[in-house]
């Protein structure tokens, strides 16, 4: 079992020609292929997750099962369904990835080059 950190940017009450709603329409339609460093300021911590792989935090932030309610801490007042463009530490591996239209991308160079 790991621990997984879920990050998201959230599209409410952005200005349309802002970097924010950019880097949210960027990501949400495009996932990594357009994630720059610049937009991991946008994203916010909303959960932790204890599964056995992405795909599980994928199953587990969709489906939202009553069996699985033990697996998810809520961090943030808002958490909308795991999608495109959002982000997913895995504390295990110390590695961040992206979910993408297909699959999942590492985007931990990416990321990191943006906390500094």
């Amino acid at each position: 079992m790991a621990r997984f950190v879920i990050e998201q940017v959230a599209l409410r009450h952005m200005d349309e020609t802002s970097e924010a709603f950019n880097a949210c329409r960027d990501i949400k339609f495009w996932g990594s292929e357009r994630f720059k460093r610049s937009y991991v300021r946008h994203f916010n911590r909303v959960a932790l997750v204890d599964a056995e792989s992405l795909e599980q935090v994928f199953e587990v932030c969709n489906l939202w099962r009553d069996e699985d309610a033990w697996r998810v801490t809520r961090i943030a007042e808002r958490m909308h369904s795991l999608s495109v463009g959002d982000v997913v530490h895995d504390c295990k591996e110390c590695r961040t990835y992206m979910c993408d239209p297909i699959g999942w991308t590492d985007v931990t160079e990416t990321f990191v080059a943006g906390l500094s």
